[in-house]
């Protein structure tokens, strides 16, 4: 009887035993599956930047349209361009219905939301210095700044924005991002709100726009010509 119940016992651990390393085959199996997984999501994650493409092209449209020299670093930049890029960026990604108006019918634009623009595409630490000034390609165009009201007066004018923005490509290396961007000429001279449709439009030239990590976050530091790149309409 004593052999009995030991040969018991012993099958008993056994069986745990079998139990417990099935659990654990499982387990194991499950974490590979869940680390290939997550690597594959990744990979895919990395490889589609088409949604970044889109966000930057939009960010940085007015920026194009205004077609600035280009510069080494944002210190070396036209302030006003800077200024004006960010005006014309809140002006085509807010809702402007609910602006005011002055006695002329201009639209009014706080300067809270362009700072917002401001430090969306040159980081939190750029200040811009808010004063009246012309227009970078029309200097009879005036955008005037009234301090009482820290609003600017836009011009009845739109701005001429013969160019739009594809990003063709997205590197990265180290804290520095990339964006190799298209200027795309368009059928028509006034700047539009950034659509990804360029219908018939060539390539006119090709920029390079650095950006700088940040925080966590990447901001344009220099705009640079490309050499190595040629319109196909000239080519």
């Amino acid at each position: 009887m004593a052999a009995r119940r030991d040969q018991k016992t012993k099958n008993r651990i056994k069986t745990r035993r079998i139990l417990i390393g099935l659990f654990v085959v499982v387990f194991v199996i499950l974490g590979v599956v869940f680390v290939i997984k997550s690597v594959t999501d990744r990979i895919r994650i990395a490889l589609d930047d088409s949604n970044d493409k889109q966000e930057y092209a939009q960010l940085y449209s007015a920026m194009v349209a205004l077609d600035p020299v280009p510069f080494s670093n944002i210190e070396s930049a036209d302030p006003n361009v800077l200024l004006e890029a960010s005006i014309w960026s809140a002006f085509l990604n807010e809702d402007t219905s609910a602006w005011p108006r002055n006695d002329v019918g201009q639209l009014l634009i706080n300067t809270n939301v362009i700072d917002r623009y401001a430090k969306a595409m040159y980081g939190p630490d750029y200040r811009l210095n808010h004063i009246t000034f012309s227009d970078l390609q029309d200097p009879q165009v005036t955008f005037t700044y009234d301090p009482a009201t820290k609003t600017y007066a836009l011009p009845i004018t739109s701005l001429a924005g013969s160019m739009t923005p594809i990003v063709e490509d997205i590197t990265v290396s180290g804290r520095t991002k990339t964006l190799r961007i298209a200027y795309m000429s368009t059928p028509t001279t006034e700047l539009q709100q950034y659509s990804g449709d360029v219908g018939n439009g060539v390539v006119v030239k090709y920029m390079d726009y650095i950006l700088i990590r940040t925080g966590g976050n990447y901001y344009l530091y220099s705009i640079q010509p490309v050499t190595d790149a040629v319109p196909a309409a000239n080519s």
